[in-house]
């Protein structure tokens, strides 16, 4: 798990998902993020991944958020036909470990 926590820039910076791409032997443009937070959202579009947003109840109506490809409005929204359609490699291989690897990144303690 990569957490931009240990990053010497922190997010916006786009480090712990470039890294975390890496670790994969993935580009950037195999990967999804999903985050609930505006500078987690910057950082996974600097990083030039595909961003699917899950912010906070009180952010929703941010304009902001639209930067990313995806805005849900739950976890619980998060499913294969999201990710699929995002998915470069078309294999369940590749949904499965963008899905879980850089997840990491993002709080995943709350289930929306």
């Amino acid at each position: 798990m990569f957490s931009a926590e240990d990053d010497e820039h922190g997010k916006p910076h786009p480090g712990a998902y470039l890294r975390a791409a890496a670790a994969l032997g993935a580009s950037p443009d195999e990967c999804i993020v999903i985050e609930d937070s505006l500078n987690g959202v910057l950082a996974g579009v600097s990083a030039q991944m595909t961003v699917v947003a899950v912010p906070e109840t009180a952010d929703r109506c941010d304009p902001h958020f639209a930067i990313a490809s995806q805005v849900l409005e739950s976890l619980k929204d998060l499913d294969t036909s999201v990710l699929g359609a995002y998915v470069s490699r078309g294999s369940q291989d590749a949904t499965w470990a963008s899905r879980t690897t850089l997840t990491g990144t993002a709080r995943t303690g709350s289930q929306k």
